[in-house]
């Protein structure tokens, strides 16, 4: 029996945050179909900020058997500083309580590590990564 057989595919996990996500009506919500943050805004020259992009990293596999895949979930703003009633900080707040510990079929979602990045003409980034398991 394959390891697929014991997790959600992964496009369905991507599709699964996106649907989440989306449940918050002021961002803009996208999959992003590379890791390099850096190229963000050139596979996606139209994304309207703010936004949370949730990209693919990778996956893992263990006995048993487990498969946990590593999905980001990004967040854009344009950065005025912290008089704007709409900073990274407080959408990332909104990504942990829509998406950290959601399940997905036989999968969880689970935040494991938060990481921001200042990107420069105002635009600032803040990395939500999640591990996403069979329980």
């Amino acid at each position: 029996m394959s390891v697929q057989d014991y997790l959600e595919s992964t496009e369905d996990l991507l599709n699964f945050a996106v649907t989440k996500l989306s449940a918050y009506e002021d961002w803009t919500v996208a999959k992003f179909p590379g890791t390099d943050i850096k190229k963000l805004f050139d596979y996606m020259p139209d994304l309207v900020l703010p936004a949370a992009v949730v990209a693919f990293e990778g996956a893992g596999f263990q006995n048993m058997p487990t498969r946990k895949v590593y999905l980001t979930v990004i967040v854009a703003v344009e950065f005025f500083g912290d008089n704007d009633p709409v900073t990274a900080r407080t959408l990332m707040d909104k990504v942990a309580e829509l998406l950290d510990e959601q399940v997905c079929g036989d999968a969880v979602f689970e935040i494991y590590t938060q990481d921001v990045d200042n990107f420069g003409a105002g635009n600032l980034i803040h990395k939500i990564e999640f591990i996403v398991s069979d329980h």
